[in-house]
């Protein structure tokens, strides 16, 4: 599938992520686009939601949290390793 993206707003805010290393392509942008759009209808936490939010809560509680900026590096190595 190919999309045109007409409005130069939303091509430049693709090239930007793409450019800042936040995503490998412009088709990568998208998909988390409409990932988030799809997430947002979600109205309610199931099961599996909840369960995970408790095991953050309680990791955290231990003292098991990073601060963003190492979080950001480890996702941005984890996420760089997957890369072709």
């Amino acid at each position: 599938m190919t999309v045109d993206v007409k409005r130069s707003e939303l091509k430049r805010y693709i090239e930007e992520q793409v450019s800042a290393g936040y995503f490998p392509s412009a088709e990568d942008v998208v998909e988390d686009a409409l990932l988030r759009v799809m997430m947002e209808e979600q109205t309610e936490l199931t099961d599996e939601d909840v369960a995970a939010i408790k095991l953050s809560d309680e990791q955290f509680a231990r003292g098991e949290g990073i601060d963003a900026d190492e979080a950001k590096k480890q996702i941005r190595r984890l996420y760089g390793k997957a890369q072709p």
